[in-house]
């Protein structure tokens, strides 16, 4: 049997190779293969919340106000929609689509009750926000000290 000096870097080498090997593999398969990782298509949002309100503000470019559903029950804020694909004409050749479309749902719990009756949500520039106003019983009241 032949003795080979072990060499660190050698193994770093066989590591880096198969990570290489990994890579390449994922990122150039066949677009067919590919097919089953599409992405569902999901508006991004940010919630945040002041003295008074929660806020909360969805990314739906492309959609009409009419096309967004906005719901809330037991403190769990829902928005729900579809974005439709463009049809394709047949004269026209796509190259690259990166859009998604497609239905789509994103719930929230909010941590505390809010006001039913007064919630306010607006639609502009493809930025859908709503404003939850927090229930008189939940906001926080300052006792003077006698």
């Amino acid at each position: 049997m032949k003795l080979v000096r072990w060499s660190p870097f050698r193994e770093l080498q066989r590591i880096q190779d198969d990570m290489d090997g990994l890579f390449e593999n994922f990122f150039t398969k066949d677009r067919e293969l590919m097919e089953p990782m599409r992405f569902e298509w999901c508006p991004l949002c940010n919630l945040h919340e002041d003295d008074n309100n929660y806020i909360l503000e969805a990314e739906v470019p492309g959609l009409e106000k009419d096309e967004i559903k906005v719901s809330l029950k037991d403190n769990i804020i829902t928005l729900s929609g579809e974005r439709k694909e463009e049809k394709e004409d047949k004269k026209k050749h796509s190259h690259i689509i990166e859009r998604h479309y497609g239905s789509f749902s994103r719930s929230f719990t909010l941590p505390v009750d809010v006001d039913e009756e007064k919630i306010d949500a607006s639609y502009k520039d493809g930025v859908l926000r709503v404003i939850l106003p927090k229930a008189e019983k939940t906001k926080m009241k300052e006792i003077a000290v006698k």
